[in-house]
């Protein structure tokens, strides 16, 4: 997230468990539509201790804003823990932020990038 970023209403996001040992393993899968402040919802219940759970994009509704970067610092996924033994004295957990990227760049990129100290590929 940067101060050129926006919130997406109706963006479709999918919660997904796999098996620590066996990635081909889906042990669970949700998902859900993001509101108006980007905010979505997926219960899972159970202990998946023994999972990697992450949360990916899956649809946009804006077609000018549906790209997923394949670059380093972007993240097209966020992992969560959902193990019920992680100490944490809350059943809620919380993804870490991300999003699509338009297909047409801000004009204030550039300079956003650099304040960053990110060097735009070419």
């Amino acid at each position: 997230m940067n101060k050129l970023s926006s919130f997406l209403k109706g963006a479709t996001v999918r919660l997904e468990c796999r098996n620590l040992e066996q990635d081909t393993i889906l042990t669970f899968k949700g998902e859900a539509t993001t509101d108006a402040t980007g905010t979505y919802h997926i219960s899972a219940d159970g202990d998946y201790e023994d999972d990697i759970c992450e949360v990916k994009l899956v649809k946009s509704p804006d077609p000018d804003c549906s790209d997923v970067s394949d670059k380093k610092h972007a993240k097209d996924a966020a992992r969560v823990s959902l193990a019920t033994n992680s100490g944490m004295a809350s059943d809620v957990r919380m993804a870490n932020p991300i999003g699509f990227m338009r297909k047409v760049a801000n004009p204030e990129c550039d300079q956003l990038l650099a304040q960053m100290g990110i060097k735009r590929e070419q």
